[in-house]
């Protein structure tokens, strides 16, 4: 799949394409994310072998997030987990598109 139909299908919602783009940026730095929807909510769940800078990589996933515009994708939980620590979540809001 090229990337303006990724970008498209990420900008629609899909959890498979949203996860290509993000893995796009990440996999270079050893993280390997994916991603699943359920209503309003995506989950990401991001996994590494070394410890995740959980301030550095939330923020990414919300202007990532925020930059697609996803239509009725309201939260967004990113979860950490890294091999021989503990894992963490957070819950980020995102604004709605303007109409």
């Amino acid at each position: 799949m090229t990337t303006p139909q990724l970008l498209q299908q990420a900008k629609q919602g899909h959890p498979d394409a949203i996860a290509q783009l993000m893995n796009q940026s990440l996999e270079a730095k050893g993280i390997k994310a994916a991603v699943s929807r359920q209503g309003d909510r995506l989950r990401v769940l991001l996994d590494s072998d070394n410890e995740l800078n959980q301030t550095l990589l939330t923020q990414f996933i919300h202007k990532g997030i925020q930059n697609l515009n996803i239509p009725d994708v309201n939260v967004v939980e990113v979860v950490g987990q890294s091999q021989g620590t503990s894992q963490w979540t957070q819950t980020l809001k995102v604004q709605a598109p303007p109409p």
